[in-house]
């Protein structure tokens, strides 16, 4: 299993309900580009965009290309 698709906050569930037992939550991936649209938001102007993007979408995809590199480089083990 690649890091991106690893739980977040994995736990094991005491409770016999298989719907419960099942739903791990966010991945790695979903968590860390939360984290990182958390920062961009809290300094705005930090992200440029171009002609018709909007800024929300901007925002979303940068977000999310900075999460696939942090997980790029946590499974090659090393930066580079």
């Amino acid at each position: 299993m690649k890091k991106a698709d690893e739980n977040a906050f994995p736990y094991r569930s005491t409770s016999y309900s298989e719907t419960e037992a099942n739903n791990y939550g966010l991945t790695k991936r979903e968590y860390f580009a939360i984290q990182c649209a958390q920062g961009i938001l809290a300094h705005p102007g930090g992200v440029s965009f171009a002609g018709d993007v909007r800024e929300e979408t901007a925002i979303a995809i940068t977000a999310i290309v900075v999460a696939d590199e942090l997980l790029k480089q946590l499974e090659s083990g090393s930066p580079s």
